[in-house]
């Protein structure tokens, strides 16, 4: 259980609430976010007298005063354990007195990098004690990343043959898919976006207040995902090869726009030219030769029939990352991962890196930052990645020798969960959970987003749909109803208003922001609607776009909530205040002065009032 946070009311500043007809009070809004008591059992932190009680992640090598309030004890013992060590460290705390009605107790430790569980008096919490060096690159805090499946967002035209695979002609067709759910799917049919259309587009992409593009794989490989890689060091002929990397880098950062590219370092395709699956190299692959020099690359069972593979998918066969030589070739001097950064992309989105082990991981930040300090290592975790345990060992992501950032997906769930139920109150205990278990400098370059490429589309997620009892013929075919599609879209907003200001780094899922729909793989993978946009939905993406980049409090303002009731959200991000009104009852805002309310427009005096389904930035 994470300890409860008192006296938020010192937090809210001159915004308060009342419904039409009633008035809800200082008093009430102090401790009804996280369902806090006046009179109760709670810890506070502080460091050098500043309170930190919201945070669990420091420093280390910072004095950190832990303080227990108490109603009902005599004496308070803290024990602190290190992961992994079954013994804790017992701590006597000091009683320093009344407090009200409750009793304090004090014990000050010096913070020790690693993760802590703590315990006073059967009360539970965990600390994060991450390097004291730990750092993350400022330029793209603040900012926006658009991400593309590069074969479905533009086609140039400058790509006019390959060697492999099969055309679609229609832009607006469906992606090929398997007759049953979960049946086998070649993935060879290709509608022709490439790297050269990507670069056509920029000036769209930045119209939305993107400044980083963040790209699904493109390395040689015979799939349109490119998930199985046949060559890293090569773009794919498809995509337009190396020449329109370069062009794309160098377009992009002309309009001040950064490349992120995606590395799938933990497998490769079975028919690359280190597995040779096939017999298709002159230089003989792992599976061809027990001689070749990518052998023990990969670990068999029975060869060369029977090896490791990701998730026992025989084409993505597993590479052995602790090999000398494998991990030399990714990460070594001249290896793939610095020879990109040296080409101008700016970071790497690490896919699947759970299966990646900290050393590897470890290596790699290393390896980055000695080429560009300012690259980004973004991490693909699907939980807290504060304390996740991947395949029995405690991963290490945010010590501060890892990851910058990880992908956000439980602030997705969310946010999801809340513009469908308008539970304000388990958002709110989420969130503050979710924050307070990262570093400030991890959270505020996080990967936040509703959709992606392995996801149900967020516009058909929140029309009501997931695909259930559907046969992938009826998914191919399936659309929103007019009615569902408007409620989506409402949602879609709201949901919006909240990703652009929450701590973190917002990202567009290429189309959803022109209204695009499907189910999960490979419904979700469908081309861009050149010519057929929600151009409303577009213009309300690039306001929001223009309102995030236009506010400081957006790059590192720190995350408070104010008010969690029924279907009403009111949090700060610096000095601004968000407030969602999902409630059946209009709501208003109260404060001193003039304000001006972002989204509208509307300049406003002392008040503002919110009604039912309506978003304010003030």
């Amino acid at each position: 259980m994470e300890p409860h946070v008192a006296d938020e009311h010192r937090h809210l500043g001159r915004v308060f609430l009342r419904p039409k007809r009633a008035r809800i009070c200082r008093a009430d809004l102090a401790h009804q976010a996280f369902g806090v008591r006046k009179k109760m059992r709670y810890i506070t932190k502080k460091i050098s007298g500043r309170d930190v009680s919201l945070f669990s992640a420091f420093e280390e090598q910072k004095t950190l005063s832990i303080l227990f309030h108490s109603d009902r004890d005599a004496r308070a013992v803290l024990h602190l354990r290190r992961d992994g060590e079954e013994e804790a460290k017992a701590y006597e705390m000091k009683w320093k007195g009344r407090e009200g009605r409750n009793d304090l107790f004090v014990c000050e430790i010096m913070t020790e990098k690693g993760l802590w569980f703590g315990e006073i008096n059967g009360f539970c919490f965990r600390l994060l004690i991450y390097d004291k060096d730990f750092t993350t690159p400022d330029r793209f805090k603040g900012g926006i990343l658009y991400h593309i499946f590069v074969d479905r967002f533009s086609r140039s035209g400058k790509v006019k043959s390959a060697s492999y695979g099969r055309e679609i002609a229609d832009w607006y067709a469906c992606p090929e898919y398997p007759e049953k759910e979960g049946g086998p799917l070649a993935n060879d049919t290709f509608f022709g976006g490439d790297l050269w259309g990507i670069a056509e587009k920029l000036d769209y992409i930045a119209s939305l207040g993107a400044d980083t593009v963040y790209l699904s794989p493109i390395f040689a490989s015979p799939s349109n995902h490119k998930y199985d890689t046949a060559d890293y060091e090569h773009v794919d002929e498809r995509f337009g090869g190396d020449r329109a990397l370069t062009h794309l880098i160098e377009k992009a950062h002309s309009k001040g726009i950064r490349i992120l590219l995606d590395g799938v370092f933990n497998h490769c395709g079975s028919d690359s030219r280190y597995f040779d699956q096939r017999g298709q190299y002159a230089d003989a692959g792992a599976a061809q030769s027990k001689n070749s020099p990518y052998h023990s690359w990969f670990t068999f069972s029975q060869y060369p029939t029977h090896y490791d593979c990701w998730w026992g998918i025989g084409i993505l066969p597993k590479l052995n990352q602790n090999e000398p030589s494998c991990r030399e070739y990714f990460l070594g001097e001249g290896g793939i991962v610095p020879r990109y950064l040296q080409k101008g992309i700016d970071g790497w989105r690490l896919d699947v890196a759970d299966e990646l082990s900290d050393s590897f991981l470890s290596e790699l930040r290393a390896r980055a930052k000695t080429v560009n300090p300012d690259s980004l290592i973004l991490g693909e975790v699907w939980e807290d990645a504060s304390d996740k345990i991947a395949y029995g060992t405690r991963k290490q992501y945010l010590w501060g020798h890892e990851l910058d950032a990880v992908m956000n997906y439980p602030l997705r769930e969310e946010i999801i969960a809340f513009v469908m139920s308008g539970n304000a109150q388990r958002f709110a205990q989420s969130t503050a959970a979710l924050y307070s278990h990262y570093p400030k400098c991890v959270s505020d370059c996080n990967m936040n987003f509703l959709s992606t490429h392995d996801t149900i589309r967020i516009l058909t997620l929140l029309g009501g749909e997931r695909g259930e009892g559907m046969s992938n013929g009826e998914k191919a075919i399936f659309r929103l109803s007019d009615e569902q599609r408007q409620k989506a879209i409402e949602r879609l907003k709201l949901a919006y208003v909240i990703l652009f200001t929450m701590p973190g780094i917002p990202c567009l899922f290429y189309g959803d922001e022109a209204g695009l729909e499907g189910f999960s793989d490979p419904f979700n993978r469908v081309t861009y609607p050149w010519g057929r946009e929600d151009r409303e939905l577009i213009e309300f993406v690039r306001r929001l776009g223009k309102l995030r980049k236009g506010l400081s409090d957006f790059k590192a303002g720190e995350y408070r909530i104010v008010y969690a009731s029924g279907g009403m959200l009111v949090y700060r991000r610096g000095k601004r205040t968000i407030a969602v009104n999902l409630s059946c009852r209009s709501r208003v805002l109260r404060f001193k002065g003039k304000k001006r309310e972002r989204l509208s427009g509307a300049d406003c005096l002392s008040e503002y009032w919110l009604h039912p389904g309506q978003a304010a930035v003030l």
